[in-house]
């Protein structure tokens, strides 16, 4: 979203608006980023477990896209399989050094 969008659907000052994302982007909590299309910068939330969560609760066809990301966390969450995973992978890792 750009800081015109913003201030537009806020109805305040765009130059309000751009300092307030500025002192957001200087504390890490959105990041200035470059639109697909081009154009002016677009701000996004810096946080990206944030931002799933928000994508998954504005859509339902977003969260169907995200439940592999879902699946992705809940199985490196779980200590015994991370350590798991990471055995297995260092023994493959071994069969491929030269």
């Amino acid at each position: 979203m750009t800081a015109r969008q913003l201030a537009d659907r806020l109805k305040w000052d765009i130059n309000i608006v751009s300092s307030q994302l500025n002192r957001l982007q200087q504390h890490g909590l959105v990041e200035k980023v470059q639109p697909a299309q081009g154009g002016r910068s677009a701000f996004q939330i810096g946080d990206r477990f944030f931002s799933i969560w928000y994508l998954m609760r504005a859509s339902r066809r977003v969260r169907r896209k995200l439940t592999w990301m879902i699946s992705f966390m809940q199985l490196f969450s779980d200590t015994n399989k991370s350590r798991f995973l990471a055995k297995k992978l260092n023994r493959n890792q071994k069969l491929y050094e030269f």
